[in-house]
């Protein structure tokens, strides 16, 4: 796509992120923000708040380009545990009710996760790998961009709008290491084998 930019290419873009995904705000706030790519980038809500994959994605809207952020599976699960703390003590049911859930220490938390069950009209839990969502047998993200090197990794859209806009970041992932014990750090390694493998991921 390097040769190709907005001005003579007509595709459209949209994103593809699984649950808590830290940075996903930023970049959907960079295309909605900029003249060159809000009017090829579809924000469809209802995608968002049932968290589709690829391939749901691409049957309604069939040869969309997407993006999709990958995060560090142990920095991942704290924030999504920091993240459903608040949303129980701010009563934020936006997607889950979460008023008679204990969601108990991290260590349990953690401890949970093999055996969570599936909520609403979600398909997945948080034990579902990112992987699922990024690729199946018939396509895969097009742009998959990567926390530590997200900045880098998004330069080709820079490049293809022409934009020279960075992303406005939030600080980095809140740090995560001194939360694990052996047992729940084994756990998550476990559970995301194929991300880790995939994406050369590390403690």
């Amino acid at each position: 796509m390097s040769s190709l930019t907005y001005k003579t290419d007509n595709s459209f873009f949209t994103t593809v992120f699984p649950p808590f995904c830290y940075y996903g705000f930023a970049i959907k706030t960079w295309f909605m923000k900029n003249n060159n790519s809000k009017f090829r980038y579809i924000r469809d809500i209802e995608i968002e708040k049932e968290f589709w994959d690829v391939a749901q994605v691409q049957d309604i809207y069939p040869g969309i380009k997407t993006i999709t952020i990958v995060l560090n599976p142990w920095a991942r699960i704290r924030y999504a545990y920091i993240q459903l703390c608040e949303m129980k003590k701010n009563n934020d049911t936006s997607y889950l009710d979460l008023s008679t859930t204990d969601i108990g220490s991290f260590s349990d938390f953690v401890k949970r996760l093999p055996t969570m069950q599936t909520v609403n009209n979600f398909s997945f839990t948080l034990a579902t790998p990112m992987s699922k969502w990024i690729y199946n047998e018939q396509t895969s993200v097009d742009f998959i961009l990567k926390d530590e090197a997200l900045e880098e990794d998004f330069k080709p859209l820079q490049q293809y709008f022409c934009i020279d806009v960075p992303l406005d970041l939030p600080i980095k992932l809140p740090s995560y290491k001194q939360f694990y014990n052996k047992t729940t750090k084994e756990i998550v390694a476990k559970l995301f084998k194929e991300d880790i493998e995939k994406f050369n991921y590390v403690f």
